[in-house]
């Protein structure tokens, strides 16, 4: 086929990317039956994540990358006492029924929950957390509505 016809690398994002682009940044032609969302978005009830399990924001976090839901997961996380932690690029929680053997003005040590994203479960260990290490709690744009978040999720399924 000649190259002007078709692309090759369609999911080709650049020679400086980590990894392909995502479906909803390719721009493909699609049936105009297709495109009900403008239809159908003023119906649909506002997403609550605060309804959602833990299982469920890991997975929005980790599969909506620079996008608002990640952001927004990010936030309910936090609100449950999960916390990023920066350099190692986990979130972390205390331990259920534990506190820290150490507290101090920098860092606490003690047994703690984290995210293991290659097993995809939480898994616990001991740890010094270096309180300048973990990420702050992400802000929501106070322009953001409950219509906005519902057309985002819709617009990324």
């Amino acid at each position: 086929l000649p190259s002007s016809s078709r692309s090759l690398y369609s999911t080709f994002s650049s020679p400086f990317a980590d990894s392909p682009s995502r479906p909803q940044d390719i721009d493909y032609p699609v049936p105009q039956e297709y495109l009900i969302h403008s239809y159908i978005r003023d119906k649909l009830a506002p997403i609550r994540l605060s309804k959602y399990n833990e299982d469920l924001l890991f997975y929005l976090y980790y599969t909506s990358g620079g996008d608002l839901l990640q952001l927004l997961a990010a936030h309910e996380l936090y609100t449950r006492d999960w916390r990023y932690h920066k350099e190692e690029k986990i979130w972390i929680t205390r331990a259920p029924n534990m506190r820290p053997t150490k507290v101090e003005t920098t860092y606490e040590e003690g047994t703690y929950c984290y995210f293991d994203l290659g097993t995809w479960r939480k898994a616990h260990r001991d740890m010094k957390v270096e309180y300048d290490r973990l990420a702050e709690r992400p802000s929501i744009p106070p322009a953001i509505t409950s219509q906005q978040i519902v057309s985002s999720v819709s617009m990324s399924a």
